[in-house]
């Protein structure tokens, strides 16, 4: 068996490797792999799989496989290559850009650890002072306690409420913080819109072309404040109601607020934000 690597190097080759036999069950397109390339380990996605060899040269075996699952879907897939050719971009390029870091790295989300109060028995407490202060502390307050909030009042706050879980008289509750990318946007601006005749002529010809499920592109030309966006957010809401899905490009990152924000008066949470600014967890 034999697949088809893109590696993230600014080559526009894809790679022919053999597959270990321990391998071959396991094997995909859209899965990361670890191969030898020139004196070195690289990771790469396969692209193709295959029973017979295109290359004619000598042609190296996969170290192992590096998910568990595939991270890139075949409609995903699909969609980078067609990305890749239009933008004159290397395949494994495109690929590496479309997966997260936090697939791509040993990101680890962060997490915070919530304590609440579960009931009191001062009697198994009595020789245990640093619990009995830490669970008086956690029975009076009306909302779970992050543990960090206890070090005010009792020196090694992990400790003793692994003691005090041990003794079931609280709960522990480990939580993953959201990202906040409230930053990157303003307040939600709603606006009613009626459209002049020429942007309804617009929105005919942009909805023809979509129903044909045929790529076609346009070119919107207006100056500043003409509408533009109230178009596109009227395309996008039509492309949702069919099942489908939108991807908005913007030329700056300065942008992004403002357009994010209008976007979300329409579409509330569906709307996600992706640009250099945005650290890993984001």
């Amino acid at each position: 068996m034999y697949v088809e690597i893109a590696f993230p190097i600014s080559s526009y080759k894809i790679f022919t490797y053999k597959v270990p036999l321990k391998l071959r069950d396991q094997i995909r397109v859209g899965l990361r792999v670890k191969a030898p390339f020139n004196k070195r380990k690289l990771t790469g996605i396969v692209v193709e799989v295959s029973n017979s060899n295109k290359y004619k040269g000598k042609t190296y075996f996969i170290d192992d496989i590096v998910d568990d699952d595939i991270r890139l879907n075949k409609n995903l897939f699909l969609l980078l290559k067609w990305v890749s050719k239009y933008y004159i971009s290397p395949l494994g390029k495109v690929l590496q850009v479309a997966l997260p870091k936090t697939l791509t790295s040993n990101y680890k989300p962060k997490k915070i650890i919530e304590i609440s109060y579960r009931k009191n028995e001062n009697k198994i407490l009595k020789n245990s002072p640093a619990q009995h202060k830490a669970l008086n502390f956690i029975r009076e307050q009306k909302n779970p306690v992050l543990i960090g909030a206890l070090k005010e009042i009792i020196s090694n706050p992990s400790s003793v409420c692994k003691a005090l879980l041990k003794k079931d008289l609280i709960y522990i509750n480990e939580k993953i913080v959201e990202p906040d990318i409230d930053a990157y946007t303003v307040p939600p601006i709603k606006k009613n819109i009626n459209f002049t005749k020429e942007q309804k002529i617009v929105l005919k010809d942009l909805r023809f072309a979509v129903a044909s499920n045929k790529f076609t592109p346009f070119l919107l030309h207006g100056v500043t404040s003409s509408g533009k966006t109230e178009i596109y957010i009227d395309i996008v809401r039509d492309n949702l109601k069919k099942g489908k899905s939108a991807i908005i490009l913007l030329p700056e990152i300065v942008l992004t607020p403002q357009i994010a924000g209008r976007f979300r008066a329409e579409f509330g949470d569906t709307v996600g934000i992706w640009h250099s600014k945005l650290n890993n967890s984001m």
